[in-house]
């Protein structure tokens, strides 16, 4: 049987809480999310290629069961580690073999959109708080603001657009002049 291969931006550790083993912050939503989603479907047709940060000591690429392959990739410690790893992982999504993207939160819909075009693969986002009127990041306002705005050019070009509440799905539609998903 044919697995549907799927390229998974968005979490950034695996094993889940190994980046806080290592002295940094650990995983959230996203890598709970990631971790239940795999787990649920370990015995299914859906194999999941998933780029996170490296950490000391673990493979750069490595086959956890039948439908689960991790690669680790660079990141660069600070205030926008975030942006550094899934610029690395834009670079090693092109030796990765995959039939579809799917992101989860904001920063990585960017990468996954343009990796979407130029590898012509269906996106499907999960956005995951960044896009709604409340979230407690008060320090990162303009980062924010130009998330939002990246957002919603890039969202009704998804193929498929999840949101984690249905107050963050009717905050996007307000503001979104586009299609409303």
């Amino acid at each position: 049987m044919n697995k549907i291969r799927i390229l998974v931006l968005g979490p950034k550790e695996y094993p889940f809480g190994i980046s806080a083993k290592k002295g940094e912050l650990p995983g959230g939503g996203a890598d709970r999310l990631f971790f239940n989603l795999s787990s649920s479907l370990v015995n299914s047709n859906i194999e999941f290629h998933l780029v996170v940060q490296s950490f000391s000591k673990l493979d750069e690429e490595e086959r956890i069961n039948d439908n689960l392959v991790v690669y680790r990739v660079p990141w660069i410690r600070g205030k926008y580690r975030t942006v550094s790893q899934f610029l690395f992982a834009f670079f090693k999504s092109f030796s990765i073999k995959y039939d579809m993207i799917f992101t989860i939160l904001e920063p990585p819909l960017i990468f996954g959109f343009f990796l979407s075009k130029l590898r012509m693969k269906k996106l499907v986002t999960m956005f995951g708080g960044l896009s709604g009127k409340k979230h407690g990041l008060k320090t990162y306002q303009k980062e924010i603001s130009i998330l939002r705005k990246i957002n919603y050019f890039i969202s009704p070009k998804s193929d498929l657009c999840i949101f984690a509440s249905d107050r963050e799905r009717e905050d996007f539609e307000k503001e979104n002049t586009g299609d409303e998903r």
